[in-house]
């Protein structure tokens, strides 16, 4: 059985966002996909912070903190967290086997996401 250690939730600075990120079984990763991560308070305009990961291995742990912001605006204290695993590495096309899950979160917490399920 698991420890209580490695079930407890990972601790994130109280100006960031956790992300832990997992593929579902039978998933696999494209060659050259890209993880983007992106922050959002609505779905207009620009996200509030965003990550480029170029070819990222599962299960993955990062984080959105005040590095990532968009324009220079501070982090909001919550939003609606996107990752999509992109196959052909465009933030700009969507393909349908591109894997997209969305979460809402609160800054100073972790969530964790299960692409392909």
């Amino acid at each position: 059985p698991p420890s209580a250690a490695a079930a407890a939730p990972r601790s994130v600075p109280a100006d960031s966002y956790g992300i832990e990120i997992e593929l579902a079984p039978g998933v696999s990763v494209p060659p050259g996909a890209t993880l983007f991560v992106f922050l959002r308070t609505d779905q207009q305009g620009p996200p509030s912070a965003a990550k480029r990961i170029q070819s990222p291995r599962f299960p993955a742990r990062l984080s959105l903190g005040p590095s990532d912001t968009m324009l220079g605006r501070p982090l909001p204290e919550s939003g609606t967290i996107s990752v999509r695993l992109d196959a052909d590495g465009s933030a700009s096309t969507r393909d349908a086997s591109d894997l997209l899950h969305e979460v809402e979160a609160a800054v100073g917490s972790s969530v964790r996401i299960v692409l392909g399920q």
